[in-house]
Formats: structure tokens, sequence, C-alpha cells
């Protein structure tokens, strides 16, 4: 009889019993580990943790993703990050490149739509170096999620109304903070820049609109040096930038890729920019010049428009 009893068992029935014991505090091993193979029915994580730690084999990343993501994916439903962290390991190996952290929480967003997943999505994609940045970002976030998944209309509304309404600083200023951090005074040609005489649609490298809206900046093998942070050129009609052939240096993850608007054209070739760059720049982007640099991965952003109109990309 005993052997009958065992023949009727089912494994997934004793997984069941035992749910309530399997919080990420309690997350036994013996208990709240399903058999290898078998999905976790339960509302926690850290089933899916367990299966990732004993399933897999020890170099099967690929395995490793796909069940920390499930373990993420349950742990911001639950209003939490447990496990997240394991996954963006699992899945790209550096848990602290940003393009990395929001690549695996935007998959997580689109493969299991919903505003838990997709809210903690925009916030790991849109980190807020400034305030008016970050809201641009996020309009370009929920655009993409309330137009293709009916996700997230409201945070889109106050966002993209943010945008328009966002103090932009001068961009005079803007413009005088990028020549300190790029050694302006040793450039080959700095003709006008900072001089109040002149009106800077005027320096050297610059072009402007009828209304003075700065739309070019060519600074092409000009001996422009150092770290820079590209979030010194948000300037809002700015459609051509081209950096290339100079000695910059510094990582494009963060800042810039969240500001500039019009932006289509874009060439930083030939410089020493290092870390993973995000081939949806700018969310106009037609033309990407990215060659010789130092780059280590690539990644892009399906929420960005540029996914969609980037036509020329040369790594």
């Amino acid at each position: 009889d005993d052997d009958d009893d065992d023949d009727d068992y089912n494994d997934d029935d004793d997984f069941n019993f035992s749910y309530s014991f399997c919080n990420v505090t309690s997350c036994d091993p013996h208990t709240c580990s399903p058999s290898c193979g078998n999905p976790n029915l339960s509302n926690f994580s850290c089933p899916s943790f367990l299966q990732a730690e004993n399933c897999c084999q020890i170099h099967d990343s690929n395995c490793k993703c796909t069940l920390l993501k499930e373990a993420c994916r349950i742990s911001l439903k639950n209003s939490s990050h447990d496990f997240c962290d394991d996954a963006v390991v699992a899945c790209y190996e550096d848990v602290y490149e940003q393009n990395h952290i929001c690549n695996m929480y935007e998959q997580i967003c689109i493969e299991f739509p919903g505003e838990a997943t997709c809210n903690a999505a925009a916030q790991k994609c849109c980190p807020n170096p400034t305030g008016w940045i970050q809201k641009r970002c996020l309009c370009d976030f929920y655009t993409f999620t309330s137009t293709n998944m009916e996700i997230g209309t409201k945070p889109k509304e106050e966002n993209c109304l943010a945008t328009v309404l966002a103090p932009i600083a001068l961009e005079k200023e803007q413009l005088a903070t990028f020549y300190e951090h790029t050694g302006g005074d040793h450039w080959q040609n700095n003709d006008g820049w900072l001089n109040d005489t002149i009106h800077y649609c005027d320096w050297y490298g610059v072009s402007c609109n009828d209304n003075q809206d700065i739309t070019e900046i060519n600074l092409r093998a000009n001996n422009l040096t150092g770290q820079l942070r590209f979030i010194y050129l948000g300037f809002p009609w700015l459609t051509t930038l081209d950096l290339a052939e100079n000695n910059l240096l510094g990582s494009t993850s963060m800042g810039f890729a969240l500001s500039p608007r019009k932006l289509e054209h874009i060439d930083l070739s030939d410089n020493g920019f290092s870390g993973c760059i995000d081939l949806t720049f700018s969310s106009a982007m037609l033309y990407a010049n990215f060659s010789k640099n130092n780059f280590t991965c690539v990644s892009f952003k399906r929420y960005n428009p540029a996914y969609e109109t980037l036509r020329v990309l040369d790594l």
C-alpha cells in the first residue's frame, strides 16, 4: 500500500504545500526548490532563484539568466528587487553598467508587461542625473509602453508635459562648460569661444538656426581632450554633432543619450571613449559613427524611437 501511495504522489503537490515557507527570508532549498524543468507556480521568487542555483551548469549563463530574470520579475510584482542584481550578472556579467541594467529590466517589461515590471524598468532606464533629462527619458519610455502595451498613459502625459515645460540651461552656459571640460584653451581653433562680444552662434564650429538655437557642433580634429560628460551637450535643437578625430575619453552611457530630441547625425569616431555604447543614442538618430574607440559592448533600447529610425551605423 505504501508503494501505491508513492506512485500516486506528485512532487508538485508537495511543492505547492511548501509555498508558504518560500519567501525570500526563509528560502529553504530543501522545501522550496521545484524539480529541474518544472515551472515556479508560486508567488515567491525564491524557487526560481534556487532552480538557477541547482539546475544550471556552472557556466550555463543562459539557463541562469532565464531563471533569475523570472525570480526578478516575481520580486518586482511583490514590490522588491530581490535577485534582480543576480539576474543582471547572469545575463550581462556587469551589474554596474547602466545600459546592462536597463536592458534587463526593459526585457522583463516587454516579456511580462505590467505596471510593476514596466515602472521598475522606467526607473532603471531613466536614472536622475538632472530632473529635466529624466523627464525626457520617461516621456519616451511611457510613450512606448502606452502605445505597445497600453501601460503608463498617465505617467506618459505627466512626463511629456514636463518635458515641454522643463527649464533648460542657457545654451551659452552649456557651451562654456563643454569648452572648459575639453581643454578649450588648447584647441587647434577656438575662435570666438567665451568672447562676450561675439554671439555664440558665431563661435568656431557652432551653427544655429534663425531663432539662434544651436543646431550643429562640428569640432572634428580640433585637439579636444579630457573626460567628456555628454550631459553638457543637451541642446534641444541640435541635429548634428561631429567630435571625431580628437582625444576625448569617458563613457557615453549617461546623460547625453537622454537629452537631445532632434539629433540625427553623430560622429564620435577615432577617440578614446569606452564602456558600453547605446546604439539608440538619440531619439531621432539616422546616422551614427562610433568606430575607432574602446567600446567593449553595445546595447539598444527598444523604447527609444531611434530603434526604428537609425539607418547607418559604423562601429
